[in-house]
């Protein structure tokens, strides 16, 4: 049985790995390689300095957001906010080196399972769940705002799924953060589990939540925006607040090792909407990798540092 986990496991990692390598060199095949290095040497220095810090801002309030839902849920004691920042670092660290970019979520709600007394992990995971689906929620709306603002020409529909998307959101979210309540109108096992998840005691935190949802995923967007504005003067923000959530969401990609190369060639293909020719975005995705990757990197030095326990 071991034995053949384990050959599970080998074999999901090499079809991500495969997956990967394969969807960052269909990137390479369907641009100018040439022109691309070209731009990338050219890149300036400023506009990658801004995204990171901009990346660091979106941590921070994101962390301020998992402090608010865990008060939201009823936890029994709260960690600091410098400690929840830290745990977010060195989540970013996992959800980009592990596949399916949410490893991350897994570590911060293990490390934070102490702040349920009496529920174990189930609570804290539930609430990193329930932060990681308000920031879904708020990604949601600024595309969903943009493009009734700004509707990309040539694309129909948009609008329509922009919609349902925000919907079906809002409704995860709800769905997690009153699984409790639900819990009595659940069959057997399901409802054993929703019996687990933290109840919500101030709904008017889940709002703020979502407030806050809009500022980590704003921060993104102009960390996306500055890095294709750099090598594309004029463009529009508008069209990036579009764009960006795509992008991000390409990120979850589960075949993939953290989003690598869905991410990109999600980037490529949707800035050619708004007429970005492929090698500047393909340039400007693969300096928000070289981005991502020195965030990230910074968290598994902190855990290097200070390990958690």
């Amino acid at each position: 049985m071991a034995e053949s986990s384990r050959r599970s496991r080998l074999f999901w990692t090499l079809a991500r790995i495969a997956v990967t390598a394969g969807a960052l060199g269909f990137l390479f095949a369907i641009t100018d390689v040439d022109a691309v290095m070209s731009t990338l040497r050219t890149f300036p220095p400023g506009a990658a300095l801004t995204t990171i810090a901009l990346a660091y801002v979106a941590l921070g309030i994101g962390a301020v957001r998992w402090m608010v839902l865990m008060r939201t849920c009823g936890a029994t004691h709260t960690p600091p906010l410098t400690r929840l920042y830290h745990l977010s670092l060195v989540g970013f660290f996992y959800s980009t080196v592990l596949p399916g970019a949410v490893g991350g979520d897994v570590i911060r709600g293990l490390a934070t399972a102490d702040s349920f007394e009496g529920r174990g992990a189930t609570s804290s995971l539930a609430v990193t769940l329930l932060e990681r689906l308000s920031g879904l929620t708020g990604l949601i709306l600024i595309a969903s705002c943009a493009l009734f603002v700004n509707p990309l020409e040539g694309v129909d529909g948009f609008r329509l799924w922009g919609a349902l998307g925000f919907v079906v959101a809002l409704i995860g979210t709800a769905g997690a953060a009153f699984g409790a309540k639900l819990a009595p109108l659940l069959p057997g096992r399901l409802a054993t589990l929703a019996a687990k998840m933290p109840d919500v005691k101030r709904p008017s935190g889940l709002l703020l939540a979502l407030v806050l949802s809009f500022g980590t995923q704003l921060s993104m967007m102009l960390a996306g925006h500055t890095l294709v504005a750099a090598v594309h003067p004029g463009l529009d923000v508008l069209d990036s607040a579009v764009v960006m959530p795509v992008v991000s969401v390409a990120s979850y990609f589960p075949l993939t090792v953290a989003g690598a190369g869905a991410r990109e060639l999600a980037l490529v293909s949707v800035y050619r909407l708004v007429d970005v020719a492929p090698d500047k975005s393909a340039a400007a995705a693969i300096a928000f990798l070289g981005c991502t990757l020195v965030v990230a990197a910074s968290g598994g030095i902190l855990n290097l540092i200070k390990p958690l326990k």
